[in-house]
């Protein structure tokens, strides 16, 4: 006897650090208009961000090094970052993004000489990734096609 399964796409990425399991928020001195709202983040007019279950960020770029204390910065920057790249958030809150990873690190408890050099790294060097990368999204995107698959034939 034999069985049809049926297998929809499947759209992925590589090469993410974290994933978050559960919902994780912070205040941010961003004001809005209006609330921005997509799958896997929303940024609130009143500047709470909350990066929703499954939310992937990359941690900190290299040569900089991934550790505890740099992990919800580090998050939280990228939220804002890809809101700007996907353009749903004025490219004037850069700034606060960076403000707001120094912030969080100082209260994840990261060495105020570590803070600062970051600071100071995503401030001039991550400018210039942002602008290169503005509006072409965050990692590309790979597809596996629709399956069928009759079970009794040949690929069992």
């Amino acid at each position: 006897m034999s069985e049809t399964i049926h297998i929809d796409q499947m759209a992925y990425s590589k090469g993410y650090l974290y994933q978050l399991r559960e919902p994780c928020a912070c205040t941010s001195n961003i004001r809005l208009d209006r609330d921005i709202v997509t799958a896997f983040y929303t940024i609130f007019k009143n500047g709470v961000i909350v990066g929703n279950m499954g939310y992937a960020w990359n941690g900190a770029n290299k040569p900089a090094i991934n550790t505890k204390s740099f992990v919800r910065p580090s998050c939280f920057h990228d939220i804002i970052c890809q809101a700007i790249a996907d353009g749903l958030l004025d490219p004037k809150w850069r700034g606060e993004a960076d403000r707001l990873m120094r912030r969080i690190a100082k209260v994840d408890r990261m060495n105020k000489l570590r803070r600062w050099w970051t600071f100071k790294a995503v401030f001039n060097w991550g400018r210039l990734t942002a602008e290169k990368t503005a509006g072409t999204g965050d990692k590309e995107i790979f597809y596996i096609p629709k399956r069928k698959l009759i079970t009794g034939d040949k690929a069992e």
